[in-house]
């Protein structure tokens, strides 16, 4: 008799369980009123209100947040992108963007891509934002926003830009790709040659200390080029009329 009680309490309560389940479903107390949008600077809001679609009065359980997290993600400019609910009836959307890292040359224009490579838009000219531009590289078939860049030279291009210190960064104008050697001209036009992308971060630090130096100095008009092959015996070569120097590592 014990046993069989039990049994029907459990029904009961199962059964109050479901139309408490069913009585949140449709309550409007959990019907979307509210989206908060942060991390956005280059998509607007308005666009991510349209990825994400009607949503405003639906309630916020029956809503699939990764399918919705995916939706945004379509957009070319989005990197990551968080959707949680914020009870009881608030939709959350966290963003992270593409930051853009450098320009390609292609076409007459100029294609801008991330650290990644992916590439995220074109500008028809060159002054138009203030990117180290990368020559060399082939690209390869139709660019696509969004997609990343299919280019020879690519992978080593990468591989500078994510080395590059926000000093180093301030002072690149070109990185030049030849095969497996890489050239960086400043912004001033000296030419710095940097070989291939071994010892990169340490190649890279002497660059800004060398060019640091020879600024305070007031030398950086003289200087032809400096070499940084070499790590251990960087070297920079003036303008006829001045001596090639050793400098310290």
């Amino acid at each position: 008799m014990a046993d069989s009680n039990r049994g029907f309490y459990a029904i009961i309560i199962f059964l109050c369980l479901i139309l408490v389940g069913f009585a949140l479903l449709r309550s409007d107390l959990f019907a979307v009123h509210a989206i908060e949008i942060n991390g956005n600077r280059q998509v607007s809001s308005e666009r991510i209100l349209a990825l994400l679609g009607p949503v405003y009065g639906t309630n916020i359980w029956q809503l699939d947040t990764r399918t919705l997290a995916e939706r945004i993600r379509a957009e070319p400019w989005i990197d990551q992108v968080h959707v949680r609910r914020k009870m009881p009836a608030v939709l959350q959307v966290s963003v992270v963007e593409r930051a853009l890292a450098a320009l390609v040359p292609y076409q007459g224009t100029y294609l801008a891509m991330d650290g990644q490579g992916v590439y995220l838009r074109s500008y028809d000219r060159i002054g138009a934002v203030s990117l180290p531009l990368v020559t060399g590289m082939q690209v390869m078939g139709a660019p696509q926003a969004g997609k990343s860049l299919e280019a020879k030279g690519l992978p080593v291009a990468l591989a500078v830009i994510a080395a590059l210190s926000p000093e180093v960064s301030a002072l690149v104008g070109e990185i030049h790709i030849s095969g497996t050697n890489i050239y960086i001209y400043t912004r001033e036009g000296v030419q710095v040659r940097v070989g291939d992308i071994g010892d990169l971060p340490r190649k890279l630090a002497l660059l800004a200390g060398i060019y640091r130096q020879q600024r305070q100095e007031g030398n950086l008009w003289r200087i032809e080029y400096i070499d940084l092959r070499y790590p251990q015996a960087p070297a920079l070569k003036y303008a006829p009329g001045r001596r090639e120097e050793r400098v310290r590592d």
